[in-house]
């Protein structure tokens, strides 16, 4: 599929940094898609002297900043041709953030992504659901990298060695899209609704959530979706080396068992 660009707008700003937009749905762009709509927020703020388009991408300060500076900032980079320095920022948060009017109104008329608030009413795009199957699983591999977990569980012998993959969305839309797509890739799932206290707000939010249980489901996934994310590939190949998974070990302490000293 190719995408039409020449609507777009460019700022003076976007022609001095020379950012460009992608014109083909590839295995690329559609991880990007998966990204953006886990943990990304294109928005546009209007005052009385200034129109400014902000984009912003943060994951965890620990668990995230490895693939955040190793595979999110070039995926940017070869995508819009845009230079990103990472941050800390004040909400405790690791990840990206910068200003363009052509990537906003990309996002937003180009990739049909919902700009603003868009957790409540997000859905994953027609292109992509219509797309091949290394399209979706791309699209599934960037979703699973920022909202996604992978947990080990203790199933009465003594060891948490039950693994389980889960999400939990606040767009009933985008949940069950994830659960069309798990039935093509023959990943066995549960689904439940229930209301939640979000911690953020203290108010009663409705959570969509999805369970991948067991031993089959975890490997093939691995296998057909797979992970760019350290945090999510260092527990799973932790599990798979020991069997069981040691409970409360960081990022970092993972690659450290996995790798031996100095090969983080």
């Amino acid at each position: 599929m190719k995408f039409d660009v020449d609507s777009i707008d460019f700022s003076w700003r976007d022609i001095e940094k020379g950012i460009r937009l992608p014109t083909n749905l590839d295995e690329k762009l559609a991880e990007y898609i998966g990204i953006h709509i886990g943990d990304g927020s294109a928005s546009i703020h209007k005052n009385s002297t200034r129109i400014d388009y902000d984009y912003k991408c943060t994951g965890n300060p620990v668990e995230d900043k490895l693939w955040y500076d190793s595979f999110v900032i070039p995926l940017n980079k070869e995508l819009y041709n845009i230079d990103i320095k990472p941050n800390y920022f004040s909400d405790g948060t690791y990840g990206i953030r910068f200003r363009s009017k052509a990537v906003v109104l990309y996002i937003r008329d180009i990739l049909r992504i919902p700009i603003g608030k868009k957790s409540h009413i997000v859905d994953i795009p027609d292109y992509i659901k219509e797309g091949k199957k290394s399209i979706k699983a791309a699209f599934l591999r960037g979703l699973f990298d920022t909202d996604f977990c992978i947990t080990f569980k203790d199933k009465g012998r003594g060891k948490h060695d039950y693994p389980v993959i889960s999400a939990s969305f606040a767009s009933v839309k985008l949940r069950n899209s994830v659960l069309n797509i798990l039935k093509e890739f023959d990943i066995g799932f549960n689904a439940y609704d229930k209301e939640i206290i979000d911690p953020r707000f203290r108010n009663i939010v409705l959570s969509n959530s999805i369970f991948i249980n067991g031993v089959d489901n975890t490997n093939l996934w691995f296998k057909v979706i797979g992970s760019n994310n350290e945090r999510n590939v260092s527990k799973f190949n932790l599990w798979s080396k020991l069997s069981y998974y040691p409970m409360n070990l960081n990022l970092y302490e993972r690659l450290l068992v996995l790798n031996g000293p100095g090969r983080i």
